[in-house]
């Protein structure tokens, strides 16, 4: 296995530790005060996630790609 594959699986096998304790905690307590917090802190690992993935998978192809741009479906702000 080359480095920037066991790279990018070291990086799903760490998200999938931050992502199992979040799902418990909104499972479990449904109702809670942060609730939104949780599901955006989940939904940006798995963005960060997808976006190293994909570029990982590009460059096995051979294709030089720009990396994925994000997007932002929901931000909070102070306002």
């Amino acid at each position: 296995m080359t480095e920037p594959v066991a790279d990018v699986l070291a990086r799903v096998a760490d998200i999938n530790g931050r992502i199992g304790p979040l799902l418990v905690e909104l499972l479990n307590h449904p109702d809670r005060d942060g609730r939104a917090d949780q599901l955006r802190e989940l939904g940006q690992h798995l963005g960060a996630l997808s976006a190293e993935v994909l570029t990982r998978a590009a460059e096995l192809d051979g294709r030089i790609v720009e990396p994925p741009q994000r997007v932002i479906i929901d931000v909070q702000t102070d306002s």
